[in-house]
């Protein structure tokens, strides 16, 4: 047979690149220790060569006497192996995986202490807002309360038709506020309540303080701007307890619910044809003193949101949204870790402890919170027994760091539930065993 005069010779062929040529050129970048820079890299790398060694992580555990979760977090980059407590532990992993060469065993310790040295470099703005409430500025950066702003809307759309508002109540800490002035009033701006007329474009936001017609007047203001005619208005008022801790005045009190009443039946000062609409935030510990109001009352009999604890859908997206916004990766099983502390249930002293304790938050030595009310000791606040009915009180002299405008808590966020080690040690109540 003679050979075909069109068929090229070897030296003619071009370049084609071989079944597994790019594969094997990855595997090679993988396992260069000269190009890693980040852990992640490194994690590669040393998962590439246990692949290529055909080994498990528990046959890499074992050949180097370490448990399999330590060796499982090298080949996942959730840890580093050591330097300097046990720096051998990098050359068995390597010598295991294959690499002995003396040369390649130090690029790898060079990789290793490049990596460790490496500093992370922050995100430009910080992705959680820590123990603050979130603001109308930090919309972007609020996750997890989507369905329950949208329900708030919806409250608000359904009750547009009468003269009043929305409650929205919820325990100290459940992020009333956050979900008033990051979810709601946002949504609320970019015209996202559906009801007659125009949209309201003029949603202030105050707390009443302790003198609640002062910072009604300026929101109603605009702090200087005039409210808008033929426009309607959504008044959202953060912290209503408030008028029961720091408004010391109950006319002023008074006076300042029946401007609310006023506002929202369209005889307040306002132009003709503006309605104004109000949303109001409430501790729900205050609820007795709220349906003590008839106006009040009235407004949680007709519509109301309660301000439950999340889901766990819900807390993923507040733990892992923020971060993947601003460019942060977070480490495998982090956001797992979380969650389940913050399932963990918290186990309370069936008595009273005989010394006080330290306060997770400001540090002071404290007695630790709920302590006499679970076994019948009386509260150093009132001296009153547990169960008694006795009203709360801040003891004065409930942290040396003084409280913040009455309502129990300081002004660097230390909790309200801890008494200082100068609150004497609570007595048993009358009846208890042991007492006379």
């Amino acid at each position: 047979m003679s050979p075909d005069p069109h068929a090229s010779t070897p030296e003619e062929q071009p370049d084609r690149p071989t079944e597994g040529t790019a594969a094997n050129a990855a595997d090679d970048t993988a396992t260069d220790p000269v190009a890693i820079t980040t852990r992640q890299e490194f994690a590669r790398g040393l998962t590439a060569l246990r692949e290529a060694a055909g080994l498990g992580v528990r046959d890499v555990a074992r050949a180097v006497g370490l448990p399999p979760s330590t060796v499982g977090d090298y080949f996942g980059g959730a840890h580093l192996p050591p330097v300097t407590t046990a720096p051998r532990v990098l050359a068995e992993v390597l010598r295991c995986l294959g690499v002995d060469d003396p040369d390649t065993v130090a690029q790898w310790q060079d990789a290793l202490l490049r990596v460790r040295r490496a500093r992370r470099v922050p995100p430009a703005t910080p992705p959680y807002r820590g123990l603050h409430s979130f603001q109308p500025a930090d919309a972007a950066w609020f996750f997890g309360r989507a369905e329950l702003t949208a329900l708030l809307l919806s409250r608000l759309a359904d009750a547009w038709a009468e003269p009043g508002g929305v409650m929205v109540v919820g325990p100290s800490g459940s992020g009333k506020s956050s979900l008033l002035r990051a979810g709601l009033v946002p949504a609320l701006r970019r015209g996202d309540l559906s009801v007659p007329g125009p949209a309201p474009v003029h949603v202030p936001v105050f707390t009443p303080g302790a003198a609640p017609l002062d910072e009604l007047a300026r929101a109603l203001a605009g702090r200087g701007r005039p409210v808008p005619d033929r426009r309607a208005t959504v008044l959202v008022i953060d912290q209503l307890e408030e008028i029961f801790t720091m408004c010391t005045d109950g006319g002023q009190r008074r006076a300042f619910l029946d401007e609310l009443r006023a506002l929202t039946e369209g005889t307040g000062p306002v132009p003709a044809g503006h309605p104004v609409r109000i949303v109001v935030g409430l501790r729900a510990d205050f609820y007795p003193h709220a349906l003590g109001d008839p106006y009040l009352a009235g407004l949680l009999q007709r519509a109301q949101v309660v301000v439950g604890p999340m889901t766990e859908p819900q807390l993923r997206q507040a733990i892992a949204e923020p971060a993947h916004k601003a460019g942060v990766e977070l480490e495998d099983g982090l956001v797992d870790l979380l969650l389940r502390d913050l399932a963990r249930p918290v186990a309370r002293p069936a008595v009273p402890p005989t010394t006080p304790a330290r306060c997770p938050c400001c540090r002071m030595r404290c007695w630790p919170p709920g302590s006499w009310a679970s076994s019948g000791w009386a509260s150093p606040s009132t001296g009153a027994p547990a169960g008694s009915g006795a009203p709360s009180r801040p003891p004065p002299n409930r942290s040396t760091r003084g409280w913040a405008r009455g309502s129990g808590r300081s002004p660097g966020g230390c909790c309200c539930d801890w008494y200082t080690s100068r609150t004497p040690r609570p007595t048993p109540a009358a009846g208890w065993p042991g007492t006379t």
